[in-house]
């Protein structure tokens, strides 16, 4: 007899003994645009789980009551009241991001950033307060308990409420702290067990929604399905692959593997069409330059086409779907275009106007290809970083130890699945796989959420075990990582002992474990130990690291060197992505300037945006240390010179803004240090003019490094060897002697080795930039305190 894939065949308990009247059982799919709320029950006339949607109150900006099953994820505050939902959403995008409207927030959580809203309206001194992402998620938290409360009142439900929250499934441990914490704030019933993963929740619905229509998956004998839910809402694009099989307790599933948490979403397409077809269109329809406006302006702009850019999208998609008869879109040739009427947006140049703006489908076929190439680089434009859906394809596949032709399913989740150039790429890399949609792609998740809560708040159970996404390691002795949990952990753990660990010279003061995510440019924590012995500790001294993560993924690490101990819970790492030490030391300038500017009233100081613009500088951050050094200029007139807004714009890839600042420079003042950079600005433009400077920049200062370099690669190339080869030796030199004594600077750590490999010195070129990376390192952690492996 065939073995049926069903919510009771999961379940290893009796549905029919838990009672409506005991609990209501809440699933919210808490999103980055869209929240839905839902809850279930079992009926014990039908036999079977019952999920309903709640339909949900929200104010219009009118005052007017409107009621949806869909609930926007936007707080606004206007004419002095707080709206959330549908009149916030309305005025999305006539308010100022962070200001007086707040959406996406949720991709924010787990930042430590402090003040990061700093020109919110509803500040520190406010009875309503919403200074960062955390804020915002505890407000509207608030207001969905009272709708839910209201609901379940109106409705005659049990007034005792069960909670589950479904959240992306690569969320990592800061993250999930963040959002337990504003639930429990809101006075929520939560379980430890309370979060579950986005596409885990999708797998539970389509398990029931499959089982209510007649059409549930079919586990043949002896064979183990392997599905792929593919969730692509509009933040984030999340992967989850399970193993539906039948063992000596039944029916199983298992996570196999799911993927790293990376910001990408239907959000990141429209961002592109507002930047690159959008913003274009309506500089030149307005005869205006590209860099007319500086970032703040520009970006204010942008937020004002988001709409736009999402409207036209979202017509494209469904005029491509109706022209098509399956997944392959490389026959369509019909073109098709959409359009949005009457664009106003005012700016400090007047109002930027276009009576009609259009998206054409090779345009969109065009820009989807940049989201669905196979190459593993990042794209990145104006400080705009676009990812592709195949990278969390494949890695998910990967990590599984699966084969393209093993995954057996393919089950799409999210409103952004709907791209028909999403469906399209996903069965040319997966030609094997069933594709498998839902009726409702946005209800889909909270109903699985809310079979989740009924499941777990009633016998305790977790369908699907979460499991790790990423190893967590530590870094050793020369900078080795060991790992110490490895990925596809299934959570929560026992209490994990590490006791292989040395130190590694006698005497040693001070003991460090530097842990990180899968490599060291993602840093959680550093825990510290001190010797309070005068000589220090014997390299006999016991090690023991205890470590231990929850269901909700929260991790907790114990260290104990001989007597000594440090412990860290609940890890708040400043960022959720990989960071060098130099964009962590960023991030905190970042949260200074935050609050700085919180506390004054939403003006940024001098002195903080000098710091902030510093720290820019060194993580090579280059187009924001340039923008945040303009905008200080803007503020503060003559603060930064214009050599110094050329370089950063230079150093940035902005040549236009670059030789504009150099020729302000040169007529300012006419030195060696204006001499060379508008020389430099003119390398790749107009050889002449290039030429003419650089010269001139040595007749003021022979021995001036780097003309001196330029000029000789330059003579090099011409065919005059000799001459160049001596000048850059003489550059080589002048930098080698300032590197040998510890005066070079940071930026002469790049120009030092282009100069050595130019001269054949390419082993000592690798010995200057391993030591720029190991100073950068050791800004978050010293080296020189790390631990050993035992046996290394």
């Amino acid at each position: 007899m065939p073995i049926l894939l069903t919510v009771e065949n999961l379940v290893t308990a009796d549905l029919s003994t838990i009672h409506k009247e005991q609990a209501t059982y809440v699933g919210i799919d808490f999103g980055t645009s869209t929240t839905v709320v839902s809850y279930s029950y079992f009926d014990n006339e039908k036999r079977i789980v019952v999920t309903e949607v709640m339909n949900l109150r929200q104010k219009q900006s009118d005052g007017a009551d409107f009621t949806g099953e869909k609930v926007p994820t936007v707080i606004a505050l206007y004419h002095n009241r707080v709206l959330v939902g549908e009149g916030a959403a309305n005025l999305k995008y006539e308010l100022e991001k962070n200001k007086d409207v707040w959406y996406s927030f949720k991709m924010e959580l787990g930042e430590d950033l402090g003040a990061k809203y700093c020109n919110s309206i509803l500040g520190k001194d406010k009875s309503v307060r919403i200074q960062n992402a955390k804020d915002a998620t505890i407000l509207f938290f608030r207001f969905l308990k009272k709708e839910i409360e209201s609901y379940v009142e109106q409705k005659g439900l049990c007034q005792n409420i069960k909670y589950a929250v479904s959240i992306p499934a690569s969320f990592e441990a800061n993250q999930r702290r963040d959002l337990v914490d504003a639930l429990i704030s809101n006075q929520m019933d939560v379980s430890k067990q309370s979060l579950i993963d986005e596409p885990n929740a999708a797998f539970l619905n389509y398990i029931h929604e499959s089982e209510m229509n007649n059409e549930a998956v079919v586990i043949p004998k002896d064979i183990n399905p392997k599905m792929l839910v593919f969730d692509f809402g509009a933040g984030t694009c999340d992967i989850s692959i399970l193993e539906i099989g039948v063992d000596y307790k039944g029916v199983y599933s298992k996570n196999l593997s799911i993927s790293k948490f990376e910001k990408l979403g239907g959000n990141d397409i429209d961002r592109y069409i507002a930047y690159e077809i959008l913003y274009p269109e309506l500089l030149s329809h307005n005869h205006l330059d590209m860099d007319i406006f500086i970032m703040s302006e520009k970006k204010k702009i942008i937020n004002a086409l988001l709409t736009t850019a999402e409207n036209l999208k979202i017509r494209i998609c469904k005029a491509i779907s109706l022209m098509r008869d399956s997944f392959d879109l490389s026959g369509l040739e019909q073109e098709y275009k959409v359009s949005v009427k009457d664009i106003r947006i005012n700016t400090s140049k007047g109002v930027l106007y276009m009576d009609e703006i259009f998206l054409t489908s090779i345009q969109f076929a065009e820009l989807m290809k940049v989201f669905t190439r196979k190459k593993s680089d990042v794209i990145q434009k104006e400080k705009q970083i676009y990812n592709s859906i195949y990278d969390c394809v494949k890695t998910s596949i990967r990590k599984a130890r699966l084969e393209v032709d093993d995954v057996d399913y393919v089950l799409l989740v999210g409103g952004s699945s709907l791209n028909p150039y999403v469906q399209a790429a996903l069965k040319s890399w997966l030609p094997y796989s069933k594709l498998l949609l839902f009726p409702d792609l946005q209800t889909c998740v909270s109903k699985g959420a809310s079979i989740h809560s009924f499941i777990y708040n009633s016998f305790g159970q977790n369908i699907v075990q979460p499991i790790t996404s990423e190893p967590i390691c530590i870094i050793t002795k020369n900078d080795q990582l060991m790992t110490l949990v490895p990925a596809g952990t299934v959570m929560p753990t026992d209490t994990i002992e590490i006791d292989n660990l040395a130190i590694v010279k006698e005497g040693q003061k001070t003991v460090e474990f530097p842990i990180c995510i899968s490599n060291e440019n993602k840093i959680l924590t550093n825990l510290v130990i001190t010797s309070n012995e005068q000589n220090g500790f014997s390299l006999d001294t016991p090690i023991k690291l205890q470590l231990e993560l929850t269901a909700d993924k929260l991790l907790t690490i114990n260290a104990k060197v001989g007597s000594e101990t440090c412990l860290v819970s609940a890890i708040n790492p400043f960022a959720n992505k990989e960071l060098t030490s130099q964009e962590r030391i960023a991030l905190r300038a970042e949260k200074k300037a935050y609050n700085t500017t919180a506390n004054n009233r939403g003006v940024p100081s001098k002195e903080c945006l000098l710091e902030l613009a510093k720290a820019y500088e060194n993580a090579t951050l280059n187009l924001k240390a340039a923008e945040t050094y303009e905008e200080c200029n803007e503020l503060y007139p003559g603060t930064i010179s214009y050599n110094k807004l050329g370089c950063c714009f230079s150093s940035a890839g902005n040549n236009r803004k670059a030789l504009r600042y150099g020729e302000k420079a040169y007529e300012y003042s006419k030195d060696a240090v204006s001499a060379f950079n508008l020389g430099y600005r003119y390398k790749n433009i107009d050889t002449s003019m290039f030429l003419k400077y650089i010269h001139e920049s040595l007749a003021m200062c022979p021995n001036k490094p780097h003309p001196l370099f330029e000029l000789g690669k330059y003579e090099k190339k011409e065919g005059k060897k000799i001459e160049g080869v001596e000048k850059i030796k003489k550059a080589y030199n002048i930098w080698k002697a300032q590197y040998d004594n510890g005066t070079l600077s940071d930026v002469d750590y790049t120009w030092l080795p282009s100069a050595a490999e130019e001269l054949g010195e390419s082993i000592f070129a690798e010995e200057v930039r391993k030591k720029a990376k190991r100073i950068s390192l050791d800004d978050f952690y010293n080296s020189n305190n790390t631990v050993a492996v035992k046996g290394d």
